[in-house]
């Protein structure tokens, strides 16, 4: 019986030392950026974590998962400034805004519709990346 009472007490202390490590740690990251980059899954719960409790916003781990996250759904930058050349519209969503916007009584200049049907042009032919 002796044994039994020890097997549960020690049972309970890798249970609780379990839980402990599940929350984000407060002074170190378990894990890099890119190593929640690559495990979607462990991200989105950390994320979900960090998010139902705001105390562990500011935690390594709260902000790495936030920020691979960020990054996995960020949009492609442009390749210029000048919303009149097609390099403006590397990113779909992007692109697809803008060329709604051609469509109503009141659209954008020529120069900038034309930048981005001819971005799209491009991108549909490369079949690359983030359109």
């Amino acid at each position: 019986m002796n044994g039994y009472k020890t097997l549960v007490v020690a049972s309970l202390g890798v249970l609780a030392s379990g839980v402990v490590s599940a929350h984000p740690l407060p002074n170190a990251a378990e894990h890099t950026v890119e190593w929640y980059s690559s495990h979607a899954a462990e991200r989105r719960q950390v994320n979900r974590e960090c998010m139902n409790d705001r105390t562990y916003e500011n935690y390594p781990d709260c902000r790495n998962a936030v920020a691979a996250e960020t990054g996995a759904e960020a949009p492609a930058q442009p390749e210029t400034d000048d919303m009149t050349q097609p390099g403006y519209y590397v990113d779909k969503r992007q692109r697809d805004i803008v060329l709604a916007l051609c469509g109503v009584n009141h659209p954008p200049p020529a120069a900038v519709c034309s930048a981005a049907r001819n971005a799209g042009s491009a991108a549909n032919k490369k079949g690359s990346g983030r359109q």
